[in-house]
């Protein structure tokens, strides 16, 4: 009752301002005021969205690791290959002796006769590993590139 006499006999100046600043800084205010986001989407790649096809036909490999494996008094540094379906989510571990082309192509030899033929296979090369970006660095320049695009072309298989 008092702030309706405050304001019927003086004139607050820049009032709205004050105003706005209060609700500006309130959380309770700011947290009902709050215009709802829009999740922004993409359209879905081709392999994410082909239901129809068996599993693992489209395929992203990556190298994750440096495991350090008991063998006997000594321990072995290892890494391992995950395979992972685009389109179910699937997942496939592999283990690596080393970040080496026959090592690769080994991995995915047994992966292909434990899970069939794929038709696409993806990878990012290593370097989203932050932590081991400098032996996966090493690691990729090792590959024998030419020789994997051959098994893979025999196969009919793509690789991105």
């Amino acid at each position: 009752m008092r702030a309706l006499v405050v304001c019927q006999r003086y004139r607050i100046l820049k009032a709205i301002v004050a105003v706005r600043r209060m609700i500006k800084n309130c959380p309770q205010c700011r947290r009902w005021n709050t215009k709802q986001g829009q999740q922004i989407m993409t359209e879905l790649s081709p392999a994410r969205t082909q239901l129809e096809l068996p599993p693992f036909s489209y395929v992203s490999v990556d190298y994750f690791g440096l495991l350090l494996v008991r063998q006997r008094r000594s321990d072995m540094k290892r890494y391992c290959c995950l395979l992972t379906c685009m389109t179910t989510r699937a997942v496939c571990l592999e283990l690596a002796v080393d970040l080496s082309t026959d090592t690769l192509l080994n991995a995915i030899r047994r992966f292909v006769s434990r899970y069939g033929e794929t038709t696409h296979f993806y990878s990012d090369n290593g370097t989203n590993l932050v932590g081991a970006e400098h032996v996966l660095r090493e690691g990729i320049k090792a590959w024998n590139q030419s020789q994997i695009y051959n098994y893979f072309r025999k196969r009919v298989i793509e690789w991105s």
